[in-house]
């Protein structure tokens, strides 16, 4: 980047600022707390969290609450923090892109962010794109970038993972 390219880059809010240190956070809450444990295995094996005293419904309940808040948040950031401006579809399927970086990212929070900044620079990349060369590609075709590395993150990660065919397997079967 050259000093003039350097000059045009915006401030950001200060909810961007601090999204690496809250995805750290996250991070370090999910992996290393008691409380952080107990998430997945409401989700993944209800009856053994019964079985230490954990009530399911309501930690899922929690889980639902705290998420719909960080989104909400999010969301209020980037319409009024961002863009400035509000507008009907303002997200563009964004938030199809937020669900794909988690499975990309295995819920991981660290890979999920890593996941959403492949997704950003496809995005970016379009846009760069459509404006060095202009009329010469269609600009429909550009903005399907985001989506189209979306769906090849989604279908490289499936692969890479044992896609369906880890999903149907039974317990004996995922021991062996």
């Amino acid at each position: 980047m050259t000093g003039s390219e350097l000059r045009e880059i915006k401030p950001q809010s200060m909810v961007s600022a601090m999204k690496c240190a809250a995805v750290f956070r996250l991070w370090v809450v999910l992996r290393c707390t008691r409380f952080g444990l107990r998430p997945p295995a409401c989700g993944e094996h209800p009856f053994a969290a019964r079985s230490v005293g954990t009530n399911p419904s309501n930690l899922r309940l929690v889980a639902l609450a705290a998420g719909g808040v960080l989104y909400a948040g999010r969301g209020a950031e980037f319409a009024t923090g961002s863009l400035r401006v509000f507008a009907p579809n303002m997200t563009a399927g964004r938030g199809f892109m937020a669900f794909a970086a988690l499975i990309f990212g295995a819920g991981h929070p660290v890979w999920s962010t890593f996941a959403e900044l492949f997704f950003a620079i496809a995005g970016v990349l379009g846009v760069r794109v459509q404006l060095t060369l202009g009329d010469n590609i269609p600009h429909v075709l550009l903005q399907t970038l985001p989506y189209l590395a979306t769906i090849l993150g989604v279908w490289i990660s499936g692969k890479l993972r044992g896609g369906a065919k880890a999903a149907t397997l039974t317990e004996e079967e995922s021991r062996v």
